[in-house]
């Protein structure tokens, strides 16, 4: 009688994600990324802007009722009475 061989299942241990996927989840989270940390950038820039406007723009406005006197800005406003 012939010897019997067996044939038994090896499985070989994973080595975790390929290469290629790696790539491919890079470029994704920096295709991802990029435009968020950009659109961050603008938000932080025009918000500085506005600021930088109003504190300057208030900064002039108390420069100028300085140097004009005492008031409230509001000298020359005229006011309409109806009777």
């Amino acid at each position: 009688m012939p010897p019997t061989i067996r044939l038994q299942s090896v499985s070989i241990p994973s080595r975790g994600p390929s290469v290629l996927a790696t790539v491919v989840l890079g470029l994704i989270a920096v295709v991802v990324a990029v435009p968020l940390l950009l659109l961050l950038l603008a938000v932080v820039l025009v918000a500085g802007v506005v600021f930088w406007i109003g504190w300057t723009g208030r900064r002039l406005v108390n420069t100028v009722r300085t140097r004009l006197g005492p008031g409230d800005g509001r000298e020359n406003v005229r006011v309409v009475r109806r009777d």
